[in-house]
């Protein structure tokens, strides 16, 4: 929002779509266009609400490092080295940062279940 984009920018948005994918609504959410420019120039959202009582603590750990001031947000390779990441994934997150082509790209596309819907199922914790 002042104007530096960096991959940063792109792990903020990855957070806050991994926070919608989690509980179903957007992390920041207001009347008009201002108002969540407003949030989201705070940094304001929450964890509250019941759909975020099955939500792991390391799911909403990596969130928070997501949606955080560019200067302590994760980039890429720290996000893939995240316990939650690491814990829900088949693959070594090493060779996850080296794919050029991920099949849930393919499966979004075809409508099949794509591995972070299947991250997102088991973040959920009973």
């Amino acid at each position: 929002m002042a104007g530096n984009y960096d991959e940063k920018c792109d792990m903020w948005a990855a957070g806050c779509i991994l926070y919608t994918l989690l509980c179903g609504y957007p992390a920041f959410c207001g009347d008009d266009d201002q108002e969540i420019l407003t949030l989201v120039q705070k940094g304001k959202y929450s964890f509250d609400g019941e759909e975020w009582d099955v939500v792991s603590k390391e799911a909403k750990d990596l969130i928070k490092k997501l949606i955080a001031k560019p200067e302590r947000r994760l980039n890429a390779q720290e996000s893939l080295d995240h316990k939650w990441i690491r814990r829900n994934c088949k693959h070594d997150a090493k060779k996850l940062s080296k794919m050029k082509d991920i099949d849930g790209l393919k499966n979004m596309k075809t409508g099949k279940s794509t591995k972070m819907q299947q991250m997102a199922m088991t973040a959920m914790a009973v």
